[in-house]
């Protein structure tokens, strides 16, 4: 895709991006200590599921309540969750693993933006649409943030969202 705010003399039409992103490696000590075994799990896509267990671990709130829950999406430093690839397929195996709440990336369809998405669906619209079809006893939870996640698990409260392209 073109990437925005990349015109030059050199690059007329501006540079193009093939969605690599640059991450920082950080490391955390905390007290009382947090321990994550991401097993065979990685790439950032479980950001946000291990954000909430590592929440969990830190404040002891037992967020999950007996429930069987899973989501997807990256995690921004600031708390933002944001997209990734799959959701369907992670849908489909949420529920073969018995969830019942699947978190899912949301943000505001652009025409733009749907271009570019898998299926021409944001993570939420296909992640809804394919629990829809495949899993209709799973609940999927659009979140834009942490917070948002955590709103859900200690009330019930789902943030406003829209398919109305801009």
């Amino acid at each position: 895709m073109k990437l925005p705010g990349t015109k030059t003399k050199e690059f007329p039409n501006g540079r193009t991006g093939i969605g690599i992103v640059l991450t920082d490696n950080v490391s955390i000590k905390t007290v009382p200590s947090v321990k994550v075994d991401a097993g065979q799990i990685g790439g950032p896509s479980g950001g946000l599921m291990f954000s909430l267990q590592i929440y969990d671990q830190l404040t002891n709130q037992n967020l999950r309540k007996g429930r069987n829950i899973s989501g997807s999406g990256t995690i921004s430093s600031e708390g933002y969750v944001g997209e990734i690839g799959g959701i369907d397929k992670k849908v489909i195996a949420a529920n073969a693993a018995g969830s019942k709440v699947f978190f899912a990336p949301y943000i505001k369809p652009s025409r733009a933006l749907l271009k570019l998405e898998e299926q021409h669906k944001t993570n939420y619209m296909l992640a809804r649409d394919t629990a829809k079809k495949y899993a209709p006893n799973m609940k999927v939870v659009p979140v834009e943030t942490f917070q948002d996640a955590l709103n859900y698990l200690k009330t019930g409260k789902v943030i406003q969202t829209t398919d109305k392209v801009q």
